[in-house]
């Protein structure tokens, strides 16, 4: 091949990048948000926390890789509890447990749950990072939906409703104070 066409080469190449959003960057961590919010609703403080002794996770916990080994634990920890109140059975992972058959097994029942999984184990076997989370979020998603849990669209009040409970700009206001009646009382002593 001529120097020439691999600079066709190339060139053909870097005309199929796709741009990415400065934002995408921040995308984990409203997701690692929605995760946490979604614990919440199924009170994962009392039931995962003190149940099972771990710590709280922080908004970046996932989002960020700061401690494989631990952030590992707390992973596969937190997915099969999620399991478990998904209302199947799984296992709380022991201390020597194969790595990949425990992600094997977490894997295998999200697809059982009909999620697309098109990554690998080693993906989430870091115990932080995109996927993590997409699991993590997946399986509680399961939970609350045998918790009973719906999502609705928020209500909103009327503003006239609200309109007619302030006091119009004629009437006075029984808050404030009258200087008159402060003065007749005054006169009165």
């Amino acid at each position: 091949m001529s120097d020439e066409e691999n600079r066709d080469r190339k060139h053909e190449s870097n005309d199929i990048q796709i741009e990415k959003s400065p934002g995408e960057a921040y995308l984990i961590f409203i997701e690692m948000s929605n995760l946490l919010n979604k614990l919440k609703l199924l009170d994962y403080e009392d039931e995962y926390l003190i149940r099972w002794k771990m710590k709280a996770l922080s908004r970046h916990y996932f989002a960020i890789q700061t401690n494989p080994g631990e952030q590992f634990h707390s992973f596969i920890t937190l997915a099969a509890w999620l399991i478990q109140q998904s209302g199947h059975n799984f296992d709380k992972p022991q201390e020597f447990d194969d790595p990949n058959t425990v992600v094997s097994g977490i894997l295998n029942q999200l697809r059982k749950f009909g999620n697309d999984v098109n990554f690998g184990t080693n993906k989430v076997k870091t115990g932080s990072g995109e996927q993590v989370i997409y699991t993590l979020n997946r399986l509680a998603d399961e939970a609350l939906k045998n918790k009973g849990f719906i999502w609705k669209d928020p209500e909103y009040t009327n503003e006239t409703d609200e309109q007619d409970d302030e006091p119009d700009g004629d009437e006075p206001d029984e808050a404030e104070l009258d200087l008159n009646k402060i003065e007749e009382n005054m006169l009165r002593v």
